[in-house]
């Protein structure tokens, strides 16, 4: 199931790590505020960056054109795709209670696991 097939409600969770399968996919699992367990899979991912937080979410966001989006296709120009500014990526951020990121994922698709 594609992410914008369905709606995550991340209020007062907390992300319990990410883990890379070897290649181009992470795996994002996020306990959520009832202790189910959330992953998220993230596919043919280019750019990941984490950052400094305190691991309570709220929401997961796609933030269309970005400079995390521009810095990708500029990484894959004339490596993968010739025209960088058509390839077909997709930013994600993780953004905490503060609505300060935590985790950004530039990928091709998102797919909710559990």
């Amino acid at each position: 199931m594609a992410l914008d097939e369905f709606s995550i409600s991340l209020h007062d969770a907390q992300l319990a790590g990410y883990s890379s399968t070897g290649g181009d996919e992470v795996i994002v699992s996020i306990v959520q505020w009832d202790e189910t367990l959330l992953k998220l899979r993230f596919r043919e991912v280019v750019l990941l960056k984490e950052l400094v937080g305190d691991g309570h979410l709220e929401k997961l966001v796609e933030c269309g054109d970005s400079d995390e989006l521009r810095e990708a296709r500029r990484r894959l120009a004339n490596v993968h795709y010739p025209e960088p500014a058509s390839a077909p990526f997709r930013h994600f951020r993780l953004l905490d209670d503060s609505n300060y990121p935590v985790l950004d994922i530039v990928c091709k698709e998102v797919i909710r696991l559990s």
